[in-house]
C-alpha cells in the first residue's frame, strides 16, 4: 500500500536502484548479437516497441519476475487476439503522454466548420498542457492462448556489422583509432576516439563501443544540443553516461549487434546517487536515449538523401557536359563545346544560348567560323530583372529545366535529352512570364561565365 501513495516516477527509480544495488538494472544485462528486435519490450497487437520510461520499466519488472517473453498487452488486447490473463496475474503500470488531440474544425464564431457532405471537419490540434495516462499492461508469460514466442522470430533484413558501419559512416563524425585502452568523445575538437579496431574480441564489441560515443558525439550543441561540458565524475556527467548507456542499449536490439554494458560499470555509483537525488532523472534520460537512438538511425535516410542528390547532380553533369559549355575565353569572345545534333544544323539556321552567372539570365546568339561555335560578351543581352536564373531539377526522376523570378518559378520544360530550346514545350508555372526575355532559339545548356 506504501508503493501505490508515492508518485509513479519515485517508485520506478527505487526499483531501479535496487537492481542497480543487485547489478540486474535493464542495462546491467549484456545480451550476445543476434535477432534484432528481440530483447526490447514490444505490443505484438500494435507491432510497436515501447518507448522511453516504459522500456526500461517493463525490464525492471521482467527481471524481477523472471520474465524472458518480450512481449507485453493490456487486458483488452489479450482478448482482441483470442488469448486471456490468466486469473489472479497482477499487471505492471505503465504510462503514456498525450500531447495532440482531434477536435472539431470550428470557424470563428465557433460553429462546426462542415465538410460537403454535412458532416463535421476534425483537425488536431496541440494541447496547452501535455496529459498523462495510465495503462495496465500483463507479459506474455501471464497470457494463455498466444502463440510461442519462437512462431514471431522475425527476418533480419541486413547484416547488423554493414549496417552499424554504414551508420558510422552516414554520420561523418571524426573517428580515430589513437587509444590503447580507453574509448572517449572529446566535446573541444567533436571528435571520437577509440582503440584500433583488432583490439576488441569482436565486430560487434567494436561497434557497440563506437555507437555508444556516438550517442554522445549527437550531445554536440550542432546536433542534440545537451549539455556536455562537464568533469568525469561529476552527477552531470553520469547523467549523459546514463542517456548514452540507455540509448546503446535500445540500438544493440534495434541493429542487433548484442550490448556489453562491463565497460561503464564504474558509473553504478553515480546513477544510484543522481536518482536517489532527483528520481526524475530516469525518465528525462530515457526520452533523451529515445532522441538519441532516433537521430542516429536517422542518419541512414539522411545519407541516403544526400547520395541520392550527389547522383542527381552527376547525372544532371553527365547530361549537360555534350551539351554546349565554354571551353575558352579569347577577349571578348567564349569558345564553344557543342553536341553533335547543333553541329549538324541547317547552314543559316540560327541557334542561341541562355547564359547565366548564378543571378541573372541572360541570351546571346551563336556564331561559327573556320575554328568552331563562340558567342561574343558584348552580345549577351541581360535580362533587365537582375533576378532571373536558369536551373535544372528532377522531379520523379524527370528532368526539367526552370528559369526563375525573384525566386518563384515562371516556366519550366520538361527534357530527356540536350536539345534546343525551340524544341522544348514551356508551361507557365506561374503568371508572371511577361518579364521574361523572348523565348530564342538556344540550348539547354546555359553557359557559366
Amino acid at each position: 500500500m506504501a508503493d501505490k501513495k508515492k508518485p509513479y516516477h519515485v517508485q520506478v527509480a527505487e526499483k531501479l536502484i535496487e537492481q542497480l544495488k543487485q547489478g540486474t538494472a535493464p542495462w546491467q544485462k549484456p545480451w550476445e548479437p543476434g535477432n534484432p528486435n528481440s530483447m526490447l519490450p514490444y505490443n505484438p497487437v500494435t507491432g510497436k516497441r515501447y518507448k522511453g520510461i516504459n522500456v526500461i520499466h517493463l525490464m525492471a519488472q521482467s527481471a524481477e519476475r523472471g520474465y524472458t517473453d518480450p512481449r507485453w498487452m493490456t487486458y483488452k488486447q489479450a482478448q482482441s487476439i483470442g488469448a486471456y490473463v490468466r486469473r489472479g496475474e497482477k499487471g505492471t503500470r505503465i504510462q503514456y503522454w498525450k500531447f495532440t488531440e482531434t477536435r472539431i474544425k470550428t470557424d470563428e464564431e465557433g460553429k462546426p466548420v462542415l465538410d460537403e457532405n454535412g458532416k463535421p471537419l476534425k483537425e488536431e490540434v496541440q494541447l496547452d498542457r501535455p496529459r498523462v495516462f495510465f495503462a495496465t499492461v500483463f507479459n506474455a508469460q501471464q497470457i494463455e492462448g498466444l502463440p510461442p514466442l519462437e512462431k514471431e522470430k522475425r527476418e533480419i533484413r541486413w547484416n547488423p556489422i554493414e549496417r552499424a558501419e554504414a551508420i558510422l559512416k552516414a554520420s561523418e563524425a571524426k573517428i580515430y583509432h589513437d587509444q590503447s585502452d580507453r574509448a572517449f568523445y572529446r566535446l573541444s575538437t567533436d571528435s571520437i576516439h577509440l582503440p584500433a579496431r583488432e583490439q576488441f574480441p569482436t565486430a560487434a564489441n567494436y561497434y557497440s563501443t563506437a555507437l555508444h560515443e556516438l550517442g554522445h558525439w549527437t550531445g554536440h550543441p550542432s546536433r542534440l544540443n545537451r549539455d556536455l561540458n562537464h568533469p568525469f565524475g561529476s552527477p552531470e556527467y553520469a547523467r549523459e553516461e546514463l542517456r548514452a548507456e540507455i540509448a546503446s542499449m535500445i540500438l544493440g536490439d534495434e541493429l542487433g549487434i548484442g550490448y556489453d554494458p562491463s565497460q561503464h560499470a564504474a558509473y553504478v555509483g553515480s546513477w544510484i546517487e543522481v536518482l536517489k537525488k532527483a528520481p526524475l532523472e530516469i525518465f528525462r534520460a530515457a526520452s533523451a536515449a529515445e532522441k538519441i537512438q532516433a537521430y542516429i538511425l536517422g542518419l541512414e535516410p539522411e545519407r541516403e538523401r544526400k547520395l541520392e542528390q550527389e547522383k542527381e547532380s552527376q547525372d544532371h553533369t553527365s547530361r549537360r557536359d555534350p551539351a554546349v559549355r565554354v571551353i575558352g575565353t579569347e577577349g571578348n569572345t567564349y569558345r564553344l563545346q557543342v553536341p553533335d545534333e547543333i553541329r549538324n544544323l541547317t547552314p543559316g539556321e540560327k541557334i542561341g544560348v541562355y547564359v547565366t552567372n548564378g543571378k541573372t539570365l541572360g541570351y546571346a546568339p551563336v556564331r561559327k567560323d573556320g575554328r568552331g561555335f563562340f558567342i561574343k560578351k558584348d552580345e549577351i543581352q541581360w535580362n533587365k530583372n537582375k533576378n532571373i536564373r536558369l536551373s535544372y531539377h528532377n522531379e520523379n526522376g524527370r528532368k526539367y529545366l526552370r528559369i526563375e523570378r525573384d525566386g518563384k518559378p515562371n516556366l519550366r520544360a520538361y527534357v530527356d535529352r540536350p536539345r534546343p530550346f525551340h524544341e522544348l514545350t514551356w508551361e507557365v508555372e506561374r503568371d508572371r512570364s511577361r518579364d521574361l526575355v523572348k523565348e530564342p532559339r538556344g540550348l539547354e545548356r546555359g553557359l557559366e561565365r
